[in-house]
This record gives C-alpha cells, structure tokens and sequence, in this order.
C-alpha cells in the first residue's frame, strides 16, 4: 500500500465548531479551520463546512453505542485536529482547547469563527473554560451552589413522647428539630483538586479531591442532588416525587438514630406478615383519632395480646364497647371498680351473681328489686335478718300474704 495516513506527514489545524446537528447521527461536527477556511461566511457558508470525525479517548470503545456518546462539543468549541485526505475533505477531531472567551454582540453574522446561534460562549460566563466550581472560591458564584444554600432547609420538627399525667409520672418532651447539612460542609475545594462535569442545561458532577474536602456531588438542574461529605455523611435531596422499587429483598441497617418526619399522609400497604419488635419502650402520640380494624379480610382475624406489668388508662369521655358473642373475664386478684354516675345495666336473657364470700349491697337512698311478670325468690342458707330504721311495709296483691318455716310453725315477733 503507497497511500495511507501520515505517511507524507499529517496537516494539522485549529478551528471552531460551527455546527454539531450531525444527520447520521455519529457524533460529528462541522469545523471551520484557521487558514484553511475563509472567516467570511458568505465565501463558504456553514453548511458547505466538511463534517469532521471526533475521536473518542480509549476509555470509550467507539462500538454499539457502549462508552460515553455523543462526544460533547458546542457550537463555538475551539478545537485541533488533522486532515486525512489530500483534498481536506476528510478530517478528525483530536481535541478541544479551553482559553479565554471575548463574547461577540453579536455572532449572528457574516463572520465565522463563531457560534452561529450566538448561545456560546454564554454572555453570563467567564472569560475563562474551567468550570467556577472547579476554581476555588469562584465556586461560591455558581449556579448549583447558590441554588443549594438558599434552599437548604432547617428546623425539621422530630417526633416527641406523648406525656401521660393522668396515670404516670412523665416529664415534658420538648420538641427538638434537626437541619440539612450545609452544601460542601463549608469547606473550600481547591485548584485543580475539583474535577467537574458540567452538561449544557446545568446537570453538574464533581469529584472532589481537595485536601480535607474530599466530596462526591451530583445535582440535578432542578435542584435535586446526592452529595458526600468529607467525613462520610451523604445528603440526599429530592425536589420532586421519588419513586423506588426493590423487586428482591431490602435490608437496611441504622446503628445510629432514625428521625422522620413527613408533612402530609403516610400510607403503608404490608401483603405479607408484618413483625414489628422494640427491645426499648414503644411509645404511640396521635394528636386526632385513631381507628384500628382487625380482620378486614375474607376470613375475619382475632387479636391476642399478653401484659407481663400492669396496665393503667385514662378516657376523658365516653368508652364504648359492643361484643357480638360472649364475653369473659378472669381476675384472679381483688377487682375495685368506681362510678361517679349512674349504673345501668340490661340483661336480655338469665342473670347469675355468685361469690365465694361476703356479698354487700349498701345505698345511701333507695333500693328497688323488681320482678316485673314473674317471681321474686330471696333465700338465705342460714339465718335472715330483714331490718328497717322506719317502717315495714309488706303488701301483696293477692289476698294472703303466706309465711313458713320449712313446714313447723313458725313465729312472728312483732315489738
């Protein structure tokens, strides 16, 4: 082979990209050249521009799309590269050269070496390429980070104990609040330690080796970012609704203190068991209602529980119960039961009170035992004493009034 590239030597050049719209789609731009390429575009127009081939670092392999593509060039980009055809027709792009940027009033003209859509460089940026971020205390003029502090978000209310003076002794738990960490921990990154990565709407990535400020950082446009902070903290932010699917098994472990607090309904949706179990105390402060149902399913569902210590309450108001089927209780200790009001109860079917011991009924008025329809039996196993401080009243409706003694005369005493 007699022809082939490089072997009379390549011809180098300098340009800027004019135009990156490549219609194949493989990552080409259109260059127009220093000395090559006239500087007036009514001689030779953008468009007549020969389209230029980027060459891609080995980190990138140029195949099936794998790598980072398309190359990232603007219009404006000053770049050097060489032509592999003697008509100079055919060209590839080595590299791109960072400087000093003088903006053009006005780049929407006849002349090139411009970007033709008068966008780069922008008019509200440095004179110099590098990246403010990347250039120490001009990092605090950047977009990203000035979005960061001026919504950074502070006093976080956390949740605090609910105190029951009604039935234990309990101390106020004040109400605490925590901050989002300050962007970058306030630490200063240091030239050329920040390597960043700016995309064209302001999608930022830095990896930051400055000494004592080593930090990892991707922000979203809209303010949406994850950061690294020197000493190992991550914050994560979310401008917008997060979604996140785990098709497989989740663990999380925290060694330290979990704090949520969520402004607006939280809702939980659990298909299998749910095993909750706290080796502390477990405490509950609803400040509005608290509805519990059990056995919403199909097959219906009972609820078991089992207190080791006492168990104490207090109801300001009303308490309610209806059970729908038996109802059993067991104490095995003595049962002291207090009611300031008034005691009703109605029992549809039989009514059975038996005690093992002495049983007293005592009022400070009336006492009142009815049997509306049928009979009324009172009966002592050993000697009956029916006493009044006032007087005895004994009437029946029928024409007798019987008294017995097992069948042997018996004696009224009347005094």
């Amino acid at each position: 082979m007699e022809n082939y590239i490089g072997k009379n030597g390549l011809t180098w050049f300098i340009g800027v990209v004019e135009d990156r719209m490549d219609p194949e789609k493989l990552g080409r731009v259109r260059v127009r050249c220093l000395g090559h390429h006239s500087p007036d575009k009514l001689d030779i127009p953008t468009e007549h521009l020969p389209w230029s081939t980027v060459m891609a670092p080995t980190t990138n392999p140029s195949m099936n799309g794998l790598g980072s593509t398309p190359p990232f060039l603007v219009e404006g980009s000053w770049v050097t590269g060489f032509f592999i055809d003697q008509f100079k027709q055919e060209c590839i792009i080595v590299g791109s050269l960072p400087g000093y940027n003088a903006p053009s009033e006005n780049s929407k003209n006849k002349d090139g070496f411009k970007d033709p859509g008068a966008i780069y460089p922008r008019a509200n940026s440095d004179l110099i390429d590098t990246n403010k971020l990347a250039r120490g205390n001009h990092a605090k003029a950047h977009d990203s980070l000035m979005t960061r502090e001026n919504n950074k978000i502070t006093d976080i209310p956390k949740a605090t104990k609910p105190k029951l003076s009604t039935v234990e002794s309990m101390v106020e738990d004040p109400r605490k609040t925590w901050d989002e960490l300050d962007p970058k921990s306030n630490t200063f990154s240091v030239y050329p330690y920040n390597h960043v990565t700016e995309s064209e709407s302001g999608h930022v990535t830095e990896v930051d080796d400055s000494p004592g400020g080593e930090r990892l950082m991707n922000y979203h446009r809209t303010g949406t970012f994850d950061e690294i902070h020197p000493d190992g903290s991550k914050v994560t932010k979310i401008v917008g609704s997060e979604y996140e699917i785990t098709l497989k098994d989740k663990n999380v472990l925290i060694e330290g203190v979990c704090n949520i607090t969520i402004a607006g309904a939280c809702r939980q949706l659990i298909k299998g068991d749910y095993i909750l179990e706290v080796e502390g105390n477990y405490t509950e402060k609803i400040h509005k209602n608290h509805y519990v149902k059990i056995g919403a399913g199909e097959s219906g569902g009972n609820e078991a529980f089992e207190i080791l210590g006492n168990r104490t309450g207090n109801i300001t108001k009303n308490d309610n119960i209806r059970v729908a089927q038996n109802k059993e209780m067991v104490c095995n200790g003595n049962h002291n039961y207090q009611l300031n009001g008034d005691y009703s109860q109605t029992t549809m079917k039989d009514y059975s009170l038996t005690t093992s011991g002495i049983s007293s009924i005592q009022s400070t008025k009336n006492i009142s035992i009815i049997s509306v329809s049928e009979d009324c039996s009172i009966k002592a196993g050993g000697k009956m004493n029916i006493r009044s401080d006032q007087k005895l009243d004994m009437h029946s409706e029928s024409a007798t009034i019987d008294i017995s003694a097992n069948n042997k005369l018996g004696r009224i005493n009347l005094n």
